[in-house]
């Protein structure tokens, strides 16, 4: 009896009205992402409207303090301004410097 009622359901013809309620919810979605995206816009235009930040000011910092002006921005900003305290590939490449910049080898041409 569940699987009669079931299939039931599941075949049941459309109506007008079921194409208006999923044109609708299609409509929904694509405001939304509409509006994801203007406020994206919006966010980089006011960003590249600001007075350019010089070397003596930390940009993360910066970021930090405007991180409620620019949400998304300041998200992608914390990303690539910012390393690991520790990383292992530096580490590697300082030392293997220190392995080529000897006294012998000072005077060697690459």
């Amino acid at each position: 009896m569940i699987e009669m009622a079931a299939n039931t359901i599941n075949t049941r013809k459309q109506t007008e009205m079921d194409y208006f309620y999923d044109g609708e919810s299609q409509v929904e979605h694509f405001m939304n992402n509409e509006l994801e995206c203007y406020k994206k816009i919006t966010q980089m235009n006011k960003y590249f409207i600001n007075e350019p930040l010089y070397n003596t000011h930390n940009p993360l910092t910066w970021w930090h303090t405007n991180q409620h002006e620019f949400l998304n921005l300041a998200k992608v900003a914390q990303k690539f301004l910012s390393f690991p305290a520790t990383s292992v590939p530096s580490e590697r490449l300082f030392s293997k410097a220190e392995n080529i910049l000897t006294k012998k080898r000072n005077r060697l041409d690459p």
